[in-house]
């Protein structure tokens, strides 16, 4: 699927979550670009997030199981809903780790300015933090 057409998909469902202005101010301020970091059993992955404020969202990083190297790429989109990021997975490249066409529910536990705390739908907590490139490199 074209980004977009990804894009205009993203900008119907948060049509529908805005509805909520609660859903609508944690998107505004989950927008931006995220680091990830997930320890699994017997792998472990570290990346970067992007959560756009139109819905989409990409990612990639490295992932690290039975000593093997992978580089990994996802696209897709993202809503909130009742204090739940959902994100729609739409393309990948192909590793097991992230399957195309997937679902994603996580509830937010925490968001600051710079901190996501999220739990999966299996209790795994997630800790993200927001990267703001800016920073390193002033005007």
């Amino acid at each position: 699927m074209s980004r977009a057409l990804i894009a205009i998909a993203a900008g119907v469902l948060l049509q529908g979550a805005a509805a909520d202005p609660a859903d609508r101010e944690t998107a505004e301020r989950l927008s931006g670009l995220w680091s990830t970091e997930i320890h699994g059993d017997g792998y472990y992955v570290y990346g970067e997030v992007r959560y756009r404020e139109d819905g989409y969202s990409a990612g990639r990083g490295l992932r690290v199981a039975g000593g093997r190297l992978r580089h990994i790429e996802f696209e897709g989109t993202w809503r909130i809903e009742d204090d739940m990021l959902i994100f729609s997975r739409e393309e990948s490249n192909g590793v097991s780790l992230v399957p195309e066409s997937r679902v994603y529910r996580d509830r937010i536990e925490l968001l600051t300015q710079d901190k996501l705390v999220l739990i999966s739908e299996s209790g795994e907590r997630s800790i993200r933090y927001r990267l703001d490139y800016s920073r390193l490199f002033p005007r």
